[in-house]
């Protein structure tokens, strides 16, 4: 069911807001459109929810659309590479298509898990599956597009080998309508036709397309050693990011530890504080004792000096005395 147009601006916020506030604000805006267009409320309200691989990938068409475009040229240039391959002009520019291809899921892997970080869950499992999707719609044709770009509600599987050649043009895509039909009337056929030999066998392999089996087989066989090497590649980035995950606890410990010490240092400072106080003032007192003993000795000397001055005139008034006595003494006898 289509919605008016000018709704569209405040559909595209709904899938843009964190996933638990989706259903609450669809709900939210179809009640407010009830009062007066209850068709467009009723269209508001089948809206799906996303599935977090979903959510996940309209957030990165959001908040990494460069990235997210250089994808899908990617995409675009892999389809091309692939026609080259089934016309059987060279791989070369198949595997430095896919390489790119390749790069740019990384890119956006790498994005997506910061986004599920928000959400507290960023399992291997749930980035493969929003990679998983990321890849299907770098692939798929426009024509196959039943949501747009950053509305997307459940994840998309990769193409399957029959999809992947009718997009690359090598086959015409099956039609899922009429095959049904058509299945059963060729079984009508079959079971009233008489039984074929093997002249008919070796008459049905002579028409096969055999230079189309061919580049089939080719392909698939690139496809997988592609395939092969980019689980290599996983593999050894998912080691990296195990490595790189166990030195961030590391540095987590150590920035504890570190903490804890610096919280312990903290906690001494007052005491350090007033035990350099306390040096200070015996330091202050000290000082102080040592500057009135250093007066007093001062003092003592002066005393010291004037009583030996005092004493030298005494010795000399002395001398002078019992030499006027003397003469005295003489002068009588």
């Amino acid at each position: 069911m289509s919605v008016p147009d000018d709704l569209e601006p405040r559909i595209d916020a709904l899938y843009g807001l964190p996933l638990e506030h989706f259903t609450a604000e669809r709900n939210r805006l179809a009640s407010e459109l009830s009062k007066r267009d209850r068709a467009a409320a009723t269209a508001v309200r089948a809206l799906k929810k996303p599935s977090v691989p979903a959510w996940a990938v309209n957030q990165l068409f959001r908040v990494e659309r460069a990235r997210f475009d250089e994808l899908l040229e990617a995409g675009s240039r892999l389809h091309a590479a692939q026609r080259e391959v089934l016309a059987g002009r060279g791989r070369s520019a198949l595997d430095q298509a896919a390489a790119h291809e390749q790069a740019a899921l990384q890119r956006l892997r790498d994005a997506a898990r910061g986004i599920l970080e928000t959400r507290g869950s960023t399992s291997t499992a749930l980035l493969d599956r929003v990679t998983s999707t990321l890849r299907a719609l770098a692939r798929r044709a426009p024509a196959e597009e039943t949501e747009p770009l950053g509305r997307l509600t459940e994840e998309l599987a990769p193409l399957g080998l029959q999809a992947l050649l009718a997009s690359a043009g090598a086959v015409p895509p099956p039609d899922r309508r009429g095959a049904a039909a058509r299945d059963g009337e060729a079984a009508r056929r079959a079971s009233s036709a008489s039984p074929a030999g093997p002249a008919d066998d070796r008459a049905a392999k002579k028409h096969q397309p055999r230079g189309q089996d061919r580049v089939v087989g080719e392909h698939e066989r690139a496809l997988a050693a592609r395939r092969a090497e980019l689980e290599r590649q996983r593999a050894q980035l998912e080691q990296q990011r195990e490595r790189l995950r166990m030195d961030a606890k590391r540095r987590r410990s150590d920035e504890k530890r570190l903490a804890r010490e610096l919280e312990r240092a903290e906690r001494r400072l007052p005491e350090l504080h007033e035990a350099a106080e306390r040096a200070e003032r015996l330091a202050a007192a000290s000082r102080e004792k040592a500057s009135a003993a250093t007066d007093a000795a001062r003092e003592l000397r002066l005393q010291a000096e004037a009583a030996a001055a005092e004493a030298s005139e005494l010795e000399q008034e002395l001398d002078r005395t019992e030499r006027e006595l003397e003469r005295l003494t003489s002068t009588r006898v």
